[in-house]
């Protein structure tokens, strides 16, 4: 019997603050460069002094949105990996992992924040900080799950196992679609590629794949 939990997809919290959320439409629609304080103060319906109390400048704004933004997501995350005892909890989770990731909201603040943190490292710190961290933090306590359901060899090698379980699954999958203009995944194409990926990550893991290749 498979036992999982069922990522509620609709856990992604809000953003609730009016100059947030008009950055948020602003940034999305234009771009960080074309977005002006004026459009993202009428659309909140706010004035600049009001704007200008609380923020220095657009740039401030813009890392206050990508700080709380992803904190609001980090704590989605903490949703994700239901426990897992067998293959096909294994891919369930994975697969859910994988869909949230294809969330249009989700994309769209992961392709702001790419563009911006290179040269911002005040956004690339807080992106890591919250995000990254916990999207590392998830994926290991998966790679846990699978030692502690006899899925995996025990290893002390979790967080590099971790970091191989998220490049199978979420890495080359956006390389697949997403970074090549193509829409992601779904249906029996995301059933798939989500179980020969997981079955690719087990073998590996478990050091099966190492004599794969003949001399």
């Amino acid at each position: 019997m498979i036992n999982y939990v069922v990522f509620p997809m609709d856990l992604i919290m809000k953003l609730t603050d009016e100059l947030l959320i008009a950055a948020e439409k602003v940034l999305i629609s234009k771009g960080f460069e074309a977005a002006t304080v004026e459009e993202i103060c009428v659309l909140a319906n706010s004035s600049r002094p009001t704007f200008y109390k609380r923020y220095k400048d657009k740039n401030a704004l813009f890392t206050t949105y990508v700080n709380t933004k992803s904190k609001m997501l980090s704590e989605s995350l903490e949703q994700m990996a239901g426990d897992i005892t067998d293959r096909d909890s294994f891919i369930e989770v994975s697969k859910q992992y994988l869909s949230y990731m294809y969330r249009e909201d989700v994309l769209t603040f992961h392709s702001l924040v790419a563009g911006e943190a290179r040269h911002n490292s005040d956004i690339r710190q807080f992106f890591r900080d919250h995000l990254v961290a916990k999207h590392g933090q998830v994926r290991q306590r998966v790679v846990t799950q699978l030692i502690i359901s006899g899925l995996i060899e025990p290893t002390r090698n979790i967080p590099k196992l971790a970091k191989l379980l998220g490049s199978l699954i979420t890495a080359d999958s956006y390389y697949l679609t997403v970074a090549g203009g193509q829409e992601p995944m779904t249906g029996a194409v995301l059933d798939e590629f989500v179980q020969e990926r997981c079955d690719l990550f087990l073998s590996v893991a478990n050091g099966f794949m190492k004599n794969a290749v003949a001399p």
